[in-house]
């Protein structure tokens, strides 16, 4: 769908009600809707935001998000334009770099979130959905619109996430790279046409001690990262940054109510895991599909998404836990040893297609 043509599907609120009312357009909204919108339900979205968009995000889509992306009928537009298929898990800590298999038979991919979401709202409007720019009076509200916590107090705790786009590189082919260093995570995948998206995450009281006068946030970060990690720095030695840092935070991974005041939460409004993971993109259109099984078919939203998804949250949050300690490149000689427990670290966090 180009660009004018989703414009025309964007309506005024003004006399607009809805039987479902989703905000958020995002993955786990844009999932929701267009299943729902397929079944017949007259569905509303609210997105404020321009699309196509950059976000801060991995990019990194797991079985389970593709699963999904292939119900939606989405599989060949997104064998198109996503990055090739990640087999391997990758740990650079230190001077050391460990590998193992990536678990299950649908591998994950990286694309672009601008493309990604795009691609997701399109298909919710192709589906019957109704865009709009502010909520309108509907019978069932959605709520996908995040986790974000305005006016929170600042701890020294608290997250920031950065992403940026690099070409060229000498990255391993067919792998995603997890890079620990002191107060924080990074990641690195390669997306299509030798294209790669570094991610990262770090402690405000970590940021605010290695920030370099009249360099940006994410520069910062980077460099702190090719500090503790060599591989890194040799792997984006010969790479050029695509367009601006992105930066954001803080972060809030946890598990929220799926249902309060008569809405239901989507994605990171209903649970957030720490990036270290990449689930984000996956689990917020999983969890965006299993709602509209529940509205159409009957279920208990709050217990299933529980099922589903609580495990992977507390891996998650373990997993960052010994990512982000300082002595965590000592680690290594243990993973070394035991490739295996890799493998079981990513089957735990989610990384097959849904059942």
């Amino acid at each position: 769908m180009n660009a004018a043509r989703r414009r025309s599907a964007i309506c005024s609120s003004p006399g607009v009600r809805a039987d479902i009312l989703i905000i958020g357009a995002g993955p786990a909204g844009a999932t929701a809707a267009t299943l729902l919108a397929r079944a017949g339900r007259d569905v509303v979205v609210v997105e404020k935001s321009t699309f196509p968009r950059r976000k801060v995000c991995g990019e990194f889509i797991a079985g389970s998000g593709i699963a999904v992306l292939r119900e939606l009928g989405l599989e060949d537009e997104f064998d198109a334009a996503a990055g090739p298929e990640v087999r391997r898990i990758a740990v650079w800590a230190g001077k050391r770099t460990l590998e193992a298999p990536m678990p299950g038979d649908q591998y994950p991919r990286a694309l672009e979130r601008d493309q990604l979401d795009t691609m997701l709202l399109d298909a919710a409007v192709r589906s019957g959905a109704r865009v709009v720019r502010e909520p309108v009076p509907a019978n069932t509200t959605i709520r996908a619109f995040g986790s974000w916590q305005r006016n929170a107090q600042p701890k020294p705790s608290d997250l920031f996430g950065f992403q940026a786009h690099f070409s060229g590189g000498e990255q391993p082919p067919n792998t995603i790279a997890l890079i620990p260093f002191p107060g924080g995570y990074g990641g690195l995948v390669e997306r299509a046409q030798g294209r790669s998206t570094f991610a990262c995450c770090i402690r405000r009281d970590r940021l605010e001690a290695i920030r370099e006068q009249g360099t940006g946030a994410g520069e910062s970060v980077l460099r702190h990262a090719i500090l503790a990690c060599r591989t890194l720095g040799d792997a984006l030695a010969g790479a050029t940054l695509d367009g601006p840092w992105l930066g954001a935070g803080p972060l809030h991974p946890g598990i929220r109510p799926r249902y309060a005041d008569g809405t239901y939460a989507i994605g990171n409004a209903a649970g957030e895991a720490h990036p270290v993971v990449g689930e984000g993109i996956a689990m917020a259109m999983q969890s965006g599909a299993l709602l509209t099984e529940c509205l159409l078919h009957g279920g208990d939203y709050e217990r299933l998404w529980h099922r589903r998804f609580a495990l992977r949250l507390r891996v998650s949050a373990a997993l960052a836990h010994l990512a982000m300690l300082p002595g965590a490149p000592r680690l290594a000689p243990i993973l070394g040893g035991m490739p295996s427990l890799l493998t079981a670290a990513a089957l735990l966090s989610g990384k097959r297609a849904a059942s």
